[in-house]
């Protein structure tokens, strides 16, 4: 017995001991880490405790003393980084619910300024949820400095670049090996010697889940060591990455100037849409991952003013990939200098099948023969496009079947060719693609698979049929009536009319009136905005009285502006008698109808009388012309039961019933 009740009491200390130690667990688990704000200034010193009042000196050895959910905040200045490793931000990784954050003075950025060929100025291979905020990296004035940020040798994840200026680099702007979860946001990185952003190939998925968003990336190869470039390197681009698994999401960011390509991605599932990738020497755009897209972007200036023969071309498109797909939408493609093709898919893997869509596109290639290659092994879905194409023997070539000019139709659904009218098409300078007044993309497009937006973040479709290209025209057209009539229907006046067009169309004010040239609104019916869709209207005039009427509408746009129409006239005669109509609805519990009708001019009285036959209220006591009229019953200090109204002149009188019910 004595051995049974001390193992009882062993096992309930031990399942006490169990639960104090979960407790303990949980405890230390949700136990809020203890963040600190740290300052860097030029003043400062790294003696200091890193406050706001005492800061430290160097933002490589402040990078250092950061833990889990600290900031660091770097005052404005200049700050020069020339010792390996000690200059260089190198912090420690922070935590899902803590991140580790470095920014620059708010309104005052300060600069790292490069010298003695310092690798990198924030080294975080291997790293982890990191911010990197408002910092200017650049060279110390033309001295030798390699890479902005790099995080190549170690894995990184979750990472933030916001508002950073990287310019004058010798190497990369921000050059990444294996990443996911990395937002580059609204930073311009420009004149850097090997290019904006990129990397080399990763050891495990390379770029994953990664959004460059709002961003410059340009002029790669203007500058190395000092001086204008090019740099040792060929063609550096404004974006280029090497076979990853994705996926990439490139938005709202310019690409242009660069020696090299624009955008250069091999991952899979790379998405680009609304960016501007203008007078880039090389590619355009290069393609080389299944499932990735191109939408709402504008790409032209290849050669960037130099005429010289190249392989490059706007887009290009090829993969190893058996069954990879790719999507082209709403891109406006301008090409001047010709001598190759402007697009060419798969042209160095022909017998490597793929899929390929391109709806609402332009492609406009004014050089001497630049058509669209197209190796026989893709299946294409070409729909709704627009080809301009002046100066080729052929606009697309499909394996061994070339379409001219006079047989894009044949290419697909909606294709179409003729000179798309830009506002001001350039080669090596800035220009206006959006189409003037005529262009055939002008409604030539399709609501299948397009963006909702243009590339000026004007809403699709302006009116009921989409553009082609990037642009969504803003040409008004007018609002054209086409038709306007009045009828008579059981007292009252309909009013029919149609329009063939609207542009910012408010809506139509009816207005009537007794002779033609007075008359006052009595209604209001409103219009479609901007359309190129044929639009029926209808209105009751339920008040007209007997007599000539005229009625009028007045078209009124949305910025005030309006037309009037042209005039309709009916004539009711009026009615042969007397008449006391029912009342509707009946039963009411809130108000109701009552109509009459008066042959000629009289003096008449419509009241209200309850069930003992007792006179309640007046409805109307006066003189009325010949016509048709009608008068509102409301149910104010009634209750529920039987009433009678009752209309009477001095020769007749007319009773109905009503009844009112809550």
């Amino acid at each position: 017995m004595k051995n049974t009740n001390q193992n009882m009491m062993h096992k309930l200390y031990l399942i006490i001991f169990q639960n104090l130690f979960s407790v303990l667990v949980l405890f230390l688990f949700v136990l809020p880490i203890h963040a600190t704000t740290y300052y860097v200034s030029p003043s400062g010193s790294n003696s200091n405790p890193g406050t706001a009042e005492s800061p430290w000196a160097t933002p490589g050895y402040a990078s250092r003393q950061l833990g889990a959910g600290d900031v660091l905040i770097i005052k404005g200045g200049t700050y020069s980084l020339s010792q390996f490793d000690a200059d260089i931000i190198t912090p420690s990784s922070g935590s899902s619910g803590a991140w580790i954050t470095i920014k620059g003075e708010e309104g005052n950025r300060p600069t790292l300024a490069g010298s003695n060929n310092l690798m990198v100025a924030i080294n975080l291979a291997g790293k982890n949820y990191i911010r990197i905020e408002n910092l200017e990296i650049t060279s110390d004035n033309g001295a030798t400095f390699r890479d902005g940020i790099s995080a190549v040798g170690g894995a990184a994840n979750n990472i933030v670049f916001e508002n950073l200026y990287i310019h004058h680099l010798d190497e990369f702007g921000i050059d990444l090996g294996d990443v996911q979860h990395v937002d580059i946001l609204n930073c311009d990185i420009t004149y850097c010697g090997f290019g904006s952003v990129g990397g080399p190939t990763g050891e495990s998925g390379g770029w994953r889940n990664v959004l460059i968003s709002g961003c410059d990336l340009s002029y790669g190869g203007h500058y190395y060591q000092g001086g204008p470039g090019p740099s040792p390197y060929g063609r550096p681009d404004g974006f280029g990455i090497e076979p990853s698994s994705g996926p990439i999401e490139i938005k709202n960011t310019t690409v242009e100037h660069n020696r090299g390509d624009g955008l250069d991605s091999k991952a899979q599932n790379t998405n680009i849409h609304e960016c501007y990738v203008a007078n880039n020497f090389a590619d355009g755009i290069k393609l080389w991952g299944t499932g990735s897209k191109i939408k709402n972007t504008l790409i032209y200036g290849r050669g960037d003013g130099n005429t010289v023969t190249t392989p490059w071309a706007a887009i290009v498109i090829d993969t190893e990939g058996s069954g990879a797909s790719f999507e082209i939408t709403n891109v406006t493609i301008d090409d001047y200098v010709g001598k190759n093709y402007v697009m060419y898919v798969q042209y160095d893997h022909q017998s490597t099948p793929i899929n390929l869509v391109c709806r609402n596109t332009i492609f406009s290639s004014r050089g001497s023969n630049a058509a669209i290659y197209l190796a026989n092994s893709v299946n294409r879905t070409f729909e709704y496009n627009l080809y301009y194409f002046p100066n080729s023997y052929a606009v697309l070539i499909h394996g061994g079947t070339n379409y001219d000019s006079e047989h894009v139709a044949d290419i697909g659904a909606g294709n179409i060719y003729g000179d798309p009218l830009f506002e001001s098409p350039a080669f090596g300078s800035t220009g206006n693609y959006h189409i003037r007044d005529g262009s055939p993309a002008i409604n030539g497009g399709t609501a299948n698979g397009a963006p909702s937006k243009d590339l000026d973040g004007r809403n699709r479709p302006i009116g009921d049929v989409y553009d082609i290209g990037c642009y969504e025209s803003t040409s008004l057209v007018p609002v054209e009536l086409v038709s306007f009539e009045a009828r008579i229907k059981n007292q009252n006046v309909e009013l029919f009319w149609e329009t063939i067009s609207e542009s910012n169309n408010y809506g139509f004010e009816i207005q009537r009136g007794r002779t033609a040239d007075s008359f006052s609104k009595i209604g209001f019916v409103a219009g479609k905005g901007t359309t190129l869709i044929h639009r029926d209207y209808y209105f009751v005039d339920k008040k007209a009285v007997t007599g000539n009427l005229f009625y009028r509408l007045k078209q009124m746009d949305f910025d005030g502006s309006f037309t009037l129409s042209n005039v309709a006239h009916v004539n009711i005669a009026p009615p042969s008698k007397f008449f006391l109509g029912q009342n509707y609805p009946n039963p009411f519990n809130s108000s109701t109808i009552i109509p009459f009708s008066v042959s000629k001019k009289t003096h008449l009285k419509i009241t209200l009388h309850n069930i003992q036959g007792e006179e309640i209220q007046v409805l109307t006591d006066q003189v009325y012309d010949g016509g048709f009229y009608q008068i509102t019953l409301n149910v104010q200090n009634l209750s529920t039961g039987l009433y009678f109204y009752k209309l009477s002149t001095e020769d007749l009188s007319i009773t109905r019933k009503t009844v009112v019910v809550f």
